[in-house]
This record gives structure tokens, C-alpha cells and sequence, in this order.
């Protein structure tokens, strides 16, 4: 199971927090959008033949504080994982909490050395950041870690104005780093591919998600030119909520409902941890008719759940994780800390 601990000078927990949210709210968006990001990597190397528990060696790059990496430990072993970061911090965190190999990245991609070459190279929301020159540097940089055969998995936002292929702008969420360096881009499929074809012609995007990463970054998989591109239009998750926990004598009550939001396929398999534990009996298939006037899915109906286990007072400060499979849709897991 995902180590819990985040590290107080993560940047996308500092993020959030600064957006108003409280500690329960910013706890579970960053755990929710970190398992989000897994299940999307997930999907994507599978369609192009890399299934993450077949992966011999990973770099996860700008890996921050781990947000994803934490996650992507349930699916690759650790001594195939390797991460990189800017901040000697996240670096230090990840190698001493997760157990992973890392090593420290630099601002110029000329003056970092990588130390291998990978099957899979992923870079999540560093591509979002970096204007045009940048950019094409470090695209050229982690393509060469690349293994001949190998793929890199990244993203990027596209550009606010129609018709437009490339835009930058001074600021980001970043607190330290300079915004000439490090701003906000956005970029078009045609701009990725054009610098693709110019700049690296025997690179070419394997598979495309428009707006796959938790329904806001496209993603991108760039591997060896030949196979034709597999557009992915639609990464769909299911949604889940918790409507109850309640202690009763030496028992745990939870109740909620989880559904996919457009199809009527019912959930195949929903599994309730209490921190590493699994022994929760969960009922499923209450009628929910609430449900379905919230969400306008009649296939929603019998969407309920309750489950029960046995409850002390160790448990008080556990996280509740909740993952949802739904036939033709990303598992979702959603977190909630704290019982008593």
C-alpha cells in the first residue's frame, strides 16, 4: 500500500493549500489526483505494449515529492524505479521514504547527466512549464535516455486560443522557481508533432489522450517511429463518494455510492482499505434513486454501498481508500483521513 507521509515543502500540497483548501480537502485531492495519474500511465503504456509490472527500468522524472511515485509502486517493483528531481528535498524524501533509486536533476538539461537509459521515462506537468527553447532540449534529453526501443510518457495543456499552436506565460505554481524559466505552456498536438518530425525524426507519438490526465493534460507517448498513433479519446473514471463513517461499539460503518457517470455498466469489484488493512465486508447494489437525479445516469440506480469491520481505537488516524472498477473505464481511488 502507498506510503501516506507528504513532505511539508511539497509544492503541489503548498499548491492546493493556498487555493483555500482545508487539510482534509487538500489531503484527498492530492492522494486522489496521485492515484489518478498512476491509473492514466497505466493505461496508456498498456496500449502500446508496456505494461507497468513488465517494465525492466523506470525513471519517473520531475517526480516532485512522489505524488504519483508513491502509487506507481503498486504496479513496478522498486528496484526498477528510478526518480529525479530539482529539489534536493523531494530527491531525499523519495529515496529515504519509498526506497527508490534517485538522483538530482538541474535546471539545464546540458548539465545533467543521466545515469542509465531507460525502458520508460514518464515526466508528468514539466512539459506544461518550459518556453519554446527549453522545451525542444529537454524533449531531446529524455528521448536520449531513452533505451533504443524505449518510450517516454509525458504531458502537456493546450493552448487557451483557437487556431493557436504555442503559447507561454510568465507564472506558474512554482514558488522558487524563476517564471522565465519556468511558466505556463500550452501546446498543440501539431506543434508536438511538427518538432517531432524536425528536430527527432526517429521518434514519433505512439498514443495520444486528449485532456488524460485527470480530465486536463493531454498525454503523450513517444517511442520508436513505425507503429501507427492509437488516439485515446476518452479516459472516463467512475465516481465515488463517501456518505457515512460511524463507530458503533467495537464496529466501523461506512456508506456511500460509487457509479460511472455515463454508462450504465455496474461496478465490477469495489475494495475498502482501512490504512493496510483489507478485511472490510462491502455490500453493493443498494438502490440509490438520489443518485441518479445528481448525476442524470439511470444505469446509476443500484449504485450503493455499505461496508463494515471491526473498529479500535488504533484506527482513529487511518486513511480510508476506497478503488472502484468499472468494465471499460480507469480505476478510481479516493482517500479520506481520519475516523474518530
Amino acid at each position: 500500500m502507498p506510503h501516506y507521509e507528504v513532505h511539508p515543502e511539497d509544492e503541489m500540497q503548498l499548491y492546493l493549500k493556498g487555493l483555500g483548501r482545508n487539510d482534509d480537502e487538500t489531503f484527498r485531492e492530492y492522494m486522489d489526483t496521485g492515484f489518478g495519474i498512476r491509473s492514466a500511465i497505466r493505461e496508456l503504456l498498456q496500449r502500446v505494449g508496456r505494461p507497468l509490472a513488465r517494465v525492466d527500468s523506470m525513471l519517473d522524472f520531475a517526480s516532485g515529492h512522489g505524488r504519483a511515485t508513491r502509487f506507481l509502486l503498486e504496479d513496478v517493483p522498486v528496484d526498477r524505479l528510478t526518480i529525479s528531481d530539482l529539489y534536493p528535498t523531494a530527491v531525499a524524501f523519495q529515496r529515504e521514504s519509498f526506497g527508490v533509486r534517485a538522483f538530482e536533476s538541474h535546471m539545464d538539461p546540458d548539465a545533467l547527466e543521466i545515469p542509465d537509459r531507460y525502458d520508460v521515462i514518464t515526466c508528468i506537468s514539466l512539459f506544461t512549464h518550459l518556453p519554446e527553447s527549453l522545451f525542444e532540449r529537454w524533449l531531446g534529453k529524455l528521448l536520449a535516455a531513452c533505451r533504443d526501443d524505449g518510450v517516454l510518457l509525458l504531458t502537456t495543456v493546450v493552448p487557451d486560443q483557437p487556431g493557436e499552436d504555442y503559447e507561454f506565460e510568465g507564472y506558474s505554481e512554482s514558488r522558487s522557481i524563476d517564471t522565465e524559466l519556468y511558466g505556463t505552456t500550452r501546446v498543440s498536438f501539431a506543434w508536438v508533432d511538427d518538432l517531432l518530425r524536425r528536430s527527432f525524426p526517429g521518434r514519433a507519438i505512439l498514443a495520444y489522450a486528449p485532456r488524460g490526465l485527470v480530465g486536463h493534460q493531454d498525454i503523450y507517448v513517444i517511442g520508436p517511429a513505425g507503429p501507427a498513433l492509437q488516439r485515446v479519446d476518452r479516459l472516463a473514471t467512475p465516481r465515488v463518494e463517501l456518505d457515512r463513517i460511524d463507530i458503533e461499539g467495537d464496529r466501523l460503518l461506512l456508506a456511500g455510492w460509487a457509479s460511472s457517470l455515463t454508462q450504465p455498466a455496474p461496478v465490477r469489484t469495489i475494495t475498502i482499505r482501512i490504512d493496510d488493512r483489507d478485511d472490510c465486508e462491502v455490500h453493493y447494489g443498494l438502490e440509490r434513486p438520489d443518485v441518479v437525479d445528481a448525476i442524470g445516469n439511470p444505469g446509476a440506480l443500484k449504485c450503493g454501498f455499505h461496508a463494515t469491520m471491526p473498529y479500535d481505537d488504533s484506527m482513529r488516524d487511518a486513511v480510508v481508500s476506497i478503488e472502484v472498477d468499472v468494465p471499460g473505464e480507469l480505476p478510481r481511488r479516493r482517500h479520506w483521513r481520519g475516523i474518530g
